[in-house]
């Protein structure tokens, strides 16, 4: 079990800095081609963290790291899906802002599943 969290932390943290870097490129105007590569990996993402909130459970992880970690993932699949339709006109940065802090916290909650679960588990 800590293997698998372990592993899947590793793919978390590798494709949060992925995402994290390919957004700053949005945000510049640059490889605005890229945006389907940059969902298609936010969506693996947001599965990480939802197998690693599974396995943890099953670890018998607290159930409040669990639910964050499910609840975190459902956040930053809703805005990165939506925030395209979300009409802040000039304002919109706040809604990229977001979402790009819920990415950025995705990603210590992933870290924080895999090093609570393994310590909890018989």
């Amino acid at each position: 079990m800590a293997t698998t969290l372990t592993a899947l932390n590793w793919v978390a943290r590798i494709v949060g800095v992925v995402l994290i870097i390919l957004g700053i490129f949005f945000w510049t105007g640059s490889a605005i081609g890229l945006i389907g590569l940059h969902m298609a990996l936010g969506a693996i993402f947001v599965l990480v963290l939802w197998a690693m909130a599974i396995v943890a459970a099953v670890g018998r992880a607290p159930i409040a790291t669990v639910v964050v970690g499910l609840i975190w993932g459902a956040l930053i699949l809703w805005v990165g899906l939506t925030q395209t339709t979300m009409p802040l006109g000039s304002a919109h940065w706040v809604i990229q802002l977001i979402h790009l802090l819920l990415g950025g916290i995705g990603i210590g909650v992933a870290q924080r599943l895999a090093t609570v679960a393994p310590r909890t588990a018989t």
